[in-house]
């Protein structure tokens, strides 16, 4: 009876064990479930598209050229603002309370060294010490800009000068819009080419001193028109401007291959009225 009852025993011990070690090996496949979406991460990262859920709706964005962005360099000395533009991203508050934003960040998620060092004081960057927070009301659309700057290295070049001087646009408004759709289309072959494929860039938001609070992914070789609010780049704007600025004084001689009479100062890596 003595061995019957050790034999029993036995049994139900394993079955306790095999009952345990289901456990176990349900435990880690949940762990497991639960921690790779933030070890692998989403597909929102591949495309143009809200990565965070939050609030704030991402509308759209468009970049504002240097008025020099076709002045290489005047009087000898070289012109930190060529090719360079500033971001700028229109934000939606969907929640019924204020949001103040303190602090931006923009990453170069596919390394194409799109980002300058060039710098806008008047606009939020990472370091809140320097930033002037934006409040957001709720229900309303700000537009918001980003202080660091974007060099387009190879882009004047990729334009018909004369042909682009041509182009119609909107000029009576801030910002420009060239109301040629193909344009923006002909914009992005070009950027695809310059930047060797397609081209993304993650901006990170932020409240207080460093919450996280929105997150968006941005393919700045799929830029659109203006009527397009579905978080993607608005190229017109970005052309519009470009248009104006070579037919302005600033850019007086550029048509001519002649850059040397642009009467625009140069060197300062700072601009202060952005």
């Amino acid at each position: 009876m003595a061995k019957k009852s050790l034999l029993i025993r036995f049994k139900m011990l394993t079955v306790w064990n095999r009952l345990g070690a289901i456990g176990s090996i349900a435990s880690i496949l949940g762990l497991v479930l639960f921690f790779a979406p933030m070890i692998i991460g989403t597909n929102e990262s591949e495309i143009d598209g809200q990565a965070l859920q939050s609030d704030l709706y991402i509308k759209s964005a468009r970049f504002e050229p240097m008025h020099t962005f076709f002045v290489k360099d005047h009087d000898h000395h070289k012109n930190d603002f060529y090719e360079t533009a500033f971001l700028h991203i229109s934000i939606l508050n969907l929640s019924n309370q204020d949001i103040l934003v303190t602090s931006l960040e923009v990453v170069d998620v596919d390394g194409r060294g799109i980002l300058s060092p060039a710098y806008s004081s008047s606009a939020l960057g990472p370091d809140v010490s320097k930033n002037k927070p934006v409040k957001i009301p709720a229900g309303d659309e700000v537009e918001i800009s980003y202080s660091g700057g974007f060099k387009f290295n190879g882009l004047v070049d990729q334009f018909d000068l004369n042909k682009l001087a041509n182009e119609y646009y909107v000029a009576d408004i801030s910002p420009r819009i060239s109301s040629r759709n193909n344009l923006v289309i002909e914009l992005n072959q070009k950027l695809t080419e310059l930047l060797s494929g397609e081209s993304k860039i993650r901006l990170k938001v932020f409240s207080g001193r460093n919450s996280l609070i929105a997150e968006h992914i941005f393919n700045i070789t799929s830029g659109t028109d203006i009527f397009d609010d579905s978080g993607k780049i608005q190229h017109s704007y970005f052309l519009g401007d470009l248009i104006h600025w070579l037919n302005s004084p600033y850019s007086e001689g550029i048509l001519n291959k002649s850059i040397s009479s642009a009467p625009s100062a140069a060197g300062a890596l700072t601009c202060t009225g952005c």
